[in-house]
């Protein structure tokens, strides 16, 4: 669920130029992310293709949601592939590593959508101080050069697919406890808790890695 944007909209923006990589991450997140609901017990409220009524007003739709679209138009041209490609591919700085590493971009992406776009962000810092010996601050809201270079330097060191793999597992561990931890401060949520164990962690198929290997 795209819980809320890294910074709020006041309208449209620029439109976001969708490559190749980014529609194949945008089909992992609609493979989990589907139409119109609207919980009770769901803190984001009237939700469609994961993106909440406020981050949809917040971005500048005006209509209901359950119209909300997928795909943007000449007559509509807020949607949810626009808001995904700024909000959490963009704005968090996660197209930064897209040609180093789709797969992990993918998981930064998806679990930024249900957990909002900056949580997963000292996560990705963490996995690279623990897997290769760096130093890198893990409170900067963006992803920047270096993050890069040290995304970079691991896989020159330890080639890009265990560098892919390894880095999935760390942040699927840390998402995992984050889940945890949520039904255990607020037990409520506990309904939503096989949801998110089967459709989020390990979600981003290791397979994708060998794509990687150098």
């Amino acid at each position: 669920m795209a819980s809320k944007p890294a910074t709020a909209r006041k309208g449209p923006r620029k439109p976001i130029i969708i490559t190749a990589a980014m529609a194949s991450i945008l089909m992992g997140v609609y493979a989990h992310e589907g139409g119109y609901v609207n919980n009770k017990l769901d803190r984001g409220g009237a939700t469609r293709w994961g993106v909440t009524e406020k981050v949809a007003r917040q971005w500048g739709y005006l209509g209901d949601m359950r119209s909300f679209p997928k795909h943007c138009s000449a007559a509509e041209p807020v949607c949810a592939d626009q808001i995904y490609a700024g909000s959490y591919m963009a704005d968090p700085g996660a197209l930064a590593i897209i040609d180093l590493s789709p797969a992990i971009t993918a998981e930064l992406v998806d679990t930024g959508v249900n957990m909002g776009s900056q949580r997963p962000l000292p996560w990705f810092r963490e996995g690279l101080n623990a897997l290769g010996g760096f130093r890198l601050p893990v409170t900067s809201a963006r992803l920047g050069s270096a993050d890069v270079r040290a995304l970079a330097g691991l896989r020159a060191r330890k080639g890009g697919l265990w560098t892919c793999v390894a880095m999935l597992d760390y942040l699927d561990a840390r998402q995992r406890q984050r889940y945890d931890a949520i039904v255990r401060n607020n037990p409520s949520q506990q309904v939503f808790y096989q949801g998110w164990i089967s459709l989020r962690i390990g979600n981003v198929d290791r397979r994708e890695c060998r794509k990687e290997a150098i």
